[in-house]
């Protein structure tokens, strides 16, 4: 997913957490790996208003099966 993320303009910042600027729309990201449990959190920490949350996990999804959501408010 980090890969697919730079692939497309992505700025990553940080290591397990990961900060992700999408680029666009205001979209970050934070993403975190848990080795024992073997699973990637990723969590939305921002986006604009005008861009539906339905639209951003779509294209999470399309990255990375399966993921676990979580919105910080």
């Amino acid at each position: 997913m980090i890969r697919a993320a730079v692939d497309s303009g992505a700025d990553i910042s940080g290591e397990n957490p990961w900060h992700i600027d999408a680029g666009r729309h205001g979209i970050l990201l934070q993403a975190e790996w848990n080795e024992t449990a073997s699973t990637l959190t990723v969590s939305i920490t921002h986006h604009n208003w005008y861009v539906p949350r339905d639209e951003v996990w779509e294209a999470i999804d399309s990255l990375m099966d399966p993921v676990t959501k979580r919105d910080i408010p």
